[in-house]
């Protein structure tokens, strides 16, 4: 087949998504690439021909909201023209960092050849994204941007057919857009239960991965450690500085043991997860963890809230145990978990994209009633 990708994603967990579906998807088909980021070296593998239309820099809010509204909108009705004028087989559209649902899901002609792969809504609109979500100066800011809110609730309303990463993003999306979408778990594939036993050591820390921000969960998780023999290994990046100095201050306050490793690579972060044994997924109301679900993966056991996508990963009693968000029994959780010094796990996923890539295909087919050989 004859594939398009677009794209708008720095780097990130939905970046990294879209690599690892092209890594498979371009062995059997020719794909080409549209995008307004830049270009990768290891794109040129991946890709036959490649479109990257650069947007002007900007940092303030209103250049953002007048970006969303003139700029991104001239230049995705050119890459949309350009699009259609190829005729593919499939165009396949991931999300836009600045207006969350990318604008060619209403530019683009033929709806019944794309596919939109939702990652999550435009959070913080609709739940607390920071410490200082309510301060004056975020509500004015929200105020803002708010313009942006708008044109993605309508760009994903025009898509035809969406993957979601979830069975909580397929509520999210029919609550929000009022839309229904079909769930494909991006990576992860269940499999027969395999059993270990680990070995508990309260001087090796409780590792929890993502961006140093509000919604990854980390001030809860240095609430639920206050007071507890173990650490905290946080492996991340700064979201912004003001965050950072938050979880800083707030471990001091709380006494809790933390390690901030910011320039952790992945291939560094790959082997720390391999030796360690707990992590934590407080996040909070996350529509899929691929990092929880890498650390499933390295038959790490997982401790994390009750809420968003990591139930759909995660079972309670078997590769982890999950507790309501609530840091008084997250607590609890742990003071449990320290009694042991073994600790039986159940292996119940692995990472497949390779499974992930081919659901894609065989759910394009399906929507447009082709044979599957």
């Amino acid at each position: 087949m004859k594939i398009c990708i677009f794209h708008n994603l720095p780097d990130g967990g939905a970046r990294h998504s879209l690599y690892e579906i092209v890594k498979y998807l371009h062995k059997t088909n020719k794909i080409d690439l549209y995008t307004f980021q830049d270009i990768y070296t290891k794109d040129k593998t991946y890709f036959n021909e490649i479109t990257s239309v650069k947007l002007k820099n900007t940092n303030n809010i209103f250049g953002h909201v007048i970006q969303s509204l003139f700029e991104l909108r001239i230049k995705s009705k050119e890459i949309s023209e350009k699009i259609s004028s190829k005729n593919y087989d499939l165009i396949i559209i991931f999300p836009c960092y600045i207006t969350q649902s990318p604008y060619l899901l209403q530019f683009l002609s033929d709806k019944s050849k794309v596919l939109y792969i939702f990652a999550e809504q435009k959070r913080e609109y609709y739940e607390k994204t920071s410490a200082d979500y309510y301060s004056l100066k975020k509500i004015i800011s929200r105020t803002i941007r708010s313009p942006i809110k708008y044109i993605d609730i309508y760009n994903c309303r025009k898509a035809e057919h969406i993957i979601c990463n979830s069975y909580y993003s397929k509520s999210v999306i029919s609550k929000i857009y009022n839309k229904n979408a079909h769930v494909i778990y991006p990576g992860l594939e269940f499999i027969k239960p395999q059993k270990k036993l680990l070995n508990l050591n309260t001087n090796y820390p409780i590792v929890s991965v993502g961006l140093l921000s509000y919604f990854k969960g980390h001030a809860d998780s240095i609430k639920i450690l206050t007071k507890s023999n173990f650490q905290l290994k946080i492996i991340g990046k700064i979201y912004n500085i003001d965050e950072y100095l938050y979880f800083k201050n707030l471990s001091n306050k709380f006494k809790t043991n933390v390690d901030f490793n910011l320039n952790t690579n992945d291939k560094e972060k790959i082997i720390f997860l391999k030796k360690s044994t707990l992590y934590f997924a407080n996040n909070l109301y996350e529509p899929f963890g691929l990092s929880t679900l890498e650390a499933a993966d390295y038959f790490m056991f997982i401790l994390g809230y009750n809420i968003g996508g990591t139930p759909e990963i995660i079972k309670s009693g078997l590769n982890g145990m999950l507790y309501p968000k609530n840091i008084h029994l997250g607590k609890k959780t742990l003071q449990l978990i320290e009694k042991y010094t073994q600790l039986p796990i159940y292996k119940i996923t692995k990472i497949n994209w390779a499974s992930t890539s081919a659901k894609i295909i065989e759910y394009h087919k399906n929507i447009n009633h082709e044979p599957i050989y």
